[in-house]
């Protein structure tokens, strides 16, 4: 191929190769593990000194989710997976959980301002607190899906598994950050309630 190019070009050609064994797979596979354990544990430490147990926990089963679910895509999909796939990975990741932040806050606030006494007070705390974020997060996801399309079909085969993982990741951890972490947090908070009225009834 290199003579035949280089015979009707007339120019040296150089092809480079690159590829990744079982065994270097392992280890990437391996140290993405790591790095995505150490960002759980990073994220469940600084969410509880910032909020809440129960918001860091409600963060991290979010985030699970939409790694497990990415994972799952690609997997039927049949694409191989590279270190651009990471990448991707580690960046749905920091946007996932900068969703959930503005989410949580924003309860936080609104809980403050509030006397939480009801599970019907719960539901209407996240309720308002999500209308009030909601055309934000979705602007701010709107904004990166779009250049993330634009990469997906104008950047070429190199950047397409990057791409593509950061568009459908984007979306996913939109999605899971309104509808999974603020819920798990709702499911708690009104178990927390009804555990506090039974103990109370007993005594």
């Amino acid at each position: 191929m290199r003579q035949a190019i280089e015979a009707h070009f007339g120019e040296t050609v150089q092809f480079t190769v690159s590829k990744i064994d079982p065994i270097v797979g392992r280890e990437l596979a391996k140290k993405a593990a790591y790095t995505l354990l150490i960002a759980a544990l990073g994220i469940v430490v600084y969410m509880t000194v910032r909020f809440e147990y129960r918001m860091a926990v409600s963060a991290i089963v979010s985030i699970l989710n939409v790694v497990v679910t990415l994972i799952g895509i690609i997997a039927f999909l049949q694409i191989e997976v590279d270190v651009t796939f990471v990448t991707a990975l580690l960046t749905i990741v920091g946007y996932s959980i900068n969703d959930t932040v503005i989410i949580f806050d924003r309860i936080r606030e609104n809980v403050r301002q509030r006397n939480i006494r009801r599970q019907e007070d719960v539901e209407a705390v996240v309720n308002d607190s999500i209308r009030q974020v909601f055309v934000r997060s979705v602007n701010t996801v709107a904004t990166v899906l779009f250049a993330a399309l634009a990469l997906l079909f104008l950047g070429g085969e190199g950047l397409f598994l990057f791409s593509l993982t950061l568009s459908i990741g984007l979306v996913l951890g939109a999605y899971s950050s309104i509808f999974t972490a603020a819920q798990l947090w709702v499911e708690w908070r009104e178990w927390d309630l009804r555990r506090k009225k039974a103990t109370a009834s007993g005594a």
